[in-house]
């Protein structure tokens, strides 16, 4: 008679996910296009797509068939002299600030609201050697009409409201070439809301002058596990091995 392996390790876990549920937030999705390496509507010549694909715009001037480049896909090999190559993949998200359309960002869902979860946000900041930068600020919205989210909408329009910001960053030390630099924020979701809103990642150029042009490359987010959670962690993991010890 075959004998079927005890499933201790699987039922460990599944038990240490329903004594703490904040352990299944931390096996978040993945942004989608985090590296904004697909978009369509092509403008500009070489490869620069005026929408990026699975982010709202909410400068967007008239959707496909419109070249709106207030929030678009920036090919950094389209010119090589002014922007920087070190972006992760071929493409930048670029946000360009014109007194036309004053606050140029993009938005995604990211997940469902819960309190107070840390988060810890990283990514890629690019200034151009021919445009100022201004600045970039991440920050987080819950709540909102999922279905109303668009392009040309914005995330205060459906309802959403922002509970943490990392204020604007601008790390760039320009000097008359191509720069980068790393961010690594943390955030909280607060204390005020109500679980399983929509949760938001609003990325942001807040205040700019004509012509700026602000660079952003390989945006990840995370939640950040409480010292408790971790314990947890740890205790489950420690089950688990002792488990398959007892079995061979």
């Amino acid at each position: 008679m075959t004998q079927v392996p005890p499933k201790a390790p699987v039922t460990l876990a599944l038990i240490g996910l329903l004594i703490h549920p904040a352990l299944a937030g931390l096996f978040v999705t993945p942004l989608d296009n985090a590296s904004f390496e697909t978009g369509t509507n092509p403008f500009g010549g070489a490869g620069n797509f005026a929408e990026v694909s699975s982010w709202f715009e909410e400068n967007d001037a008239g959707g496909t068939g419109t070249a709106d480049t207030r929030e678009v896909a920036q090919d950094k090999l389209a010119n090589t002299g002014n922007i920087p190559q070190d972006a992760v993949g071929q493409y930048w998200l670029n946000l360009a600030f014109s007194d036309s359309h004053p606050t140029p960002a993009v938005y995604q869902q990211i997940g469902t609201w819960e309190a107070n979860l840390d988060l810890q946000i990283t990514a890629l900041l690019g200034d151009r050697s021919n445009q100022d930068f201004s600045g970039v600020a991440f920050e987080i919205w819950r709540g909102g009409t999922i279905g109303s989210a668009a392009d040309g909408t914005t995330l205060a329009s459906i309802g959403a409201t922002m509970v943490a910001t990392t204020g604007t960053l601008d790390p760039i030390v320009e000097g008359g070439s191509p720069v980068t630099a790393s961010i690594d924020e943390t955030v909280n979701t607060g204390v005020v809301g109500t679980g399983g809103e929509a949760l938001w990642l609003r990325i942001s150029t807040p205040t700019a002058v004509n012509g700026n042009q602000n660079l952003v490359d390989d945006v990840n987010i995370t939640v950040i596990p409480e010292p408790s959670t971790l314990a947890l962690m740890a205790l489950t993991g420690i089950a688990a091995v002792l488990a398959r010890r007892r079995r061979s």
